[in-house]
């Protein structure tokens, strides 16, 4: 069997008030993160616009917080400090690598 890995490429991250897609989570380089806007590809947002960028193993979620600077900005946030989404794993495992079936 591969290797399972933690993809979070694509996720759909939503402004919670909203209820609204915002931007996709696409991936984190060394000088900042990389999003998807819908229908106008992606952006790069420089570490020192992001406040927080957390990921929840139990539940799932990331969700990213950007600075007061980051919103005045980027106008495709439309004025959200936060946006938040939850991935869905491609294979579930039954146990830890190597257990006994």
């Amino acid at each position: 069997m591969d290797q399972l890995r933690l993809d979070l490429n694509g996720i759909p991250l939503l402004a919670e008030e909203a209820g609204q897609v915002i931007c996709l989570f696409r991936y984190r380089s060394r000088s900042g993160l990389i999003l998807g806007l819908p229908e106008e590809g992606d952006v790069s947002v420089p570490w020192s616009e992001i406040e927080s960028a957390t990921i929840d193993l139990g539940s799932g979620t990331v969700q990213i917080r950007f600075t007061p600077e980051a919103v005045g900005r980027h106008a495709w946030l439309r004025q959200r400090r936060a946006v938040a989404g939850t991935w869905l794993d491609r294979h579930v495992k039954d146990g830890s690598p190597g257990a006994a079936s």
